[in-house]
């Protein structure tokens, strides 16, 4: 279900949407941060009309100063009706929680047929790994789901892959901040490819940070388990 927030291009006001009349919440100019916009928390009618293709949803939070952006802005049209029963791993992600979205990912274009046959014939077992770096104040992050088999690395068939630049001030970036995203995304990508297959297995998660694996707790579900285990950074 959608968010009954959203944002229209051609303004910069935030919008609230009940059933066909749509409500504008305006910028606290005052009240802008380097990353973060505050909207005013009292509405006013708007004699807009909303149409998908100016609209599009948006995910905040209420805080002392007013409203909050969450979520990252998305700039493609809210489809009419999302799908029932998505047809690609493409189509399940993009149907995902605004809040769930974690970056550019690239599937198999069999959807992972090949990759879940590989592993079902073998020790019903994926690997993935994720790994990040902090410069300049800046933090990409990058991680891979695969057969385990080195040489499945280079066939775009075999692996999920994804990345993003971890957001945030400058000051609170860390490579264990970008690294946990990463492992977060793996879990969240996990998930929807086995859903999709409706199949059972179990994960393991490299990253070559200590405090991460130390500190990250993944429970396991009935539907896939997941084991973080620390490997060296020379790896």
């Amino acid at each position: 279900m959608y968010s009954t927030f959203f944002k229209r291009r051609l303004t910069p006001h935030l919008y609230h949407l009940d059933d066909v009349n749509l409500t504008q919440y305006y910028i606290q100019v005052n009240s802008r941060g380097k990353l973060r916009i505050f909207y005013a928390n009292i509405p006013y009618q708007s004699d807009l009309q909303f149409t998908p293709e100016e609209f599009f949803p948006v995910d905040l939070q209420y805080c002392k100063k007013g409203l909050i952006m969450i979520a990252p802005f998305v700039s493609k049209p809210i489809p009419n009706s999302p799908p029932d029963h998505p047809t690609t791993l493409q189509e399940a992600y993009q149907s995902l929680p605004l809040a769930l979205i974690c970056g550019s990912i690239t599937f198999p274009a069999d959807n992972g047929e090949k990759l879940l046959g590989t592993i079902s014939s073998s020790n019903n077992t994926l690997y993935s790994a994720s790994d990040a770096s902090v410069k300049d104040g800046r933090a990409p992050r990058a991680w891979i789901i695969s057969s385990g088999n080195i040489n499945d690395i280079s066939n775009c068939n075999m692996h999920i892959t994804g990345s993003r630049p971890v957001d945030g001030l400058p000051p609170f970036i860390s490579s264990s901040r970008a690294e946990l995203t990463g492992i977060t995304a793996i879990a969240i990508i996990t998930r929807i490819f086995l859903e999709f297959h409706s199949y059972t297995a179990c994960i393991h998660t490299y990253c070559d940070n200590q405090g991460v694996t130390k500190k990250c707790q993944l429970h396991r579900s009935k539907n896939f388990g997941v084991i973080v285990t620390r490997i060296p950074t020379y790896f």
